[in-house]
């Protein structure tokens, strides 16, 4: 029996590490793929199209964002590239699976001045979310999203 794969992009970085770190012991029946730079460029979305159709992930886990104000302010076109296009371009790539986004990345893209224009459905919510025991649980993928505050 196939295990279902989860993306975690951001994996390098503060949220996304951690979430793989515990990964095994909280989505032990899921294959969880920690992304970083150097694994995959999510600017390069022909790239990101294709990791996707080979990966086939069940869940997506979106961490990956130049997160400090002072990097924003200095480079504000890559800012809206790295925490906009490509948080718009992974939703879509995600339409029929749920997409996470912890509430903190779309603060910081609100805050840039940026609006995130993202798909909302019953079928597959992007919501900001906290990790929860239920992925470990087979929950529903409805279920494994939580409401962040």
């Amino acid at each position: 029996m196939n295990r279902p794969v989860a993306w975690v992009t951001g994996a390098g970085g503060l949220i996304g590490n951690y979430l793989i770190q515990i990964a095994p012991e909280h989505a032990a029946g899921w294959t969880v793929l920690g992304l970083t730079r150097g694994r995959l460029d999510l600017t390069d979305f022909t790239a990101v199209r294709a990791a996707f159709a080979a990966d086939q992930p069940q869940l997506v886990i979106h961490c990956a964002a130049i997160s400090r104000s002072t990097d924003c302010e200095a480079e504000p076109a890559r800012a809206r590239q790295v925490n906009v296009d490509v948080t718009t371009r992974l939703s879509e790539l995600a339409t029929d699976i749920p997409f996470v986004v912890p509430p903190r990345l779309l603060g910081r893209a609100a805050s840039a001045g940026h609006i995130l224009e993202l798909r909302q459905s019953a079928e597959a919510p992007v919501v900001p979310v906290a990790w929860t025991d239920r992925m470990a649980e087979g929950a529903s993928r409805r279920a494994v999203l939580v409401a962040g505050s």
